[in-house]
């Protein structure tokens, strides 16, 4: 995230969440009634056009994405629990099988490669 999303993230996380549901919600409702009134084929509301109310929606409605994010709060990592999974790396693969026959794994192959498909000729 770049330095200016997390300014506005941190000054909408700063808001009560009340707030951040109402921005959201009124948001939402703004685009529903906007839709509405584009599929009804209204072409001015008021001294506006379709096409201006429709460019303002446009410029307004990513808002409701900043304050679904702001919403989002990262859970605590417990790496207690993560145990010795964390950085062990030593993990013994030795008994791994594909899935399926290896010509649907590895494709049609002569003997050679279906012993050890990492092999090119």
């Amino acid at each position: 995230m770049s330095p200016s999303q997390n300014s506005v993230q941190a000054l909408l996380q700063s808001l009560p969440a009340r707030w951040r549901k109402a921005i959201y919600v009124l948001i939402a409702v703004l685009g529903f009634a906007v839709g509405l009134l584009q599929a009804a084929d209204v072409s001015e509301i008021g001294p506006f056009t379709m096409t201006q109310v429709l460019q303002f929606y446009a410029f307004v409605s990513p808002l409701a994405g900043v304050v679904a994010v702001a919403n989002v709060k990262k859970p605590p990592v417990d790496s207690a629990a993560l145990g010795s999974y964390a950085g062990a790396g030593d993990y013994d693969v030795s008994t791994f099988e594909p899935v399926g026959a290896a010509e649907e794994v590895y494709g049609e192959m002569g003997e050679q490669q279906q012993e050890e498909p990492w092999v090119t000729s």
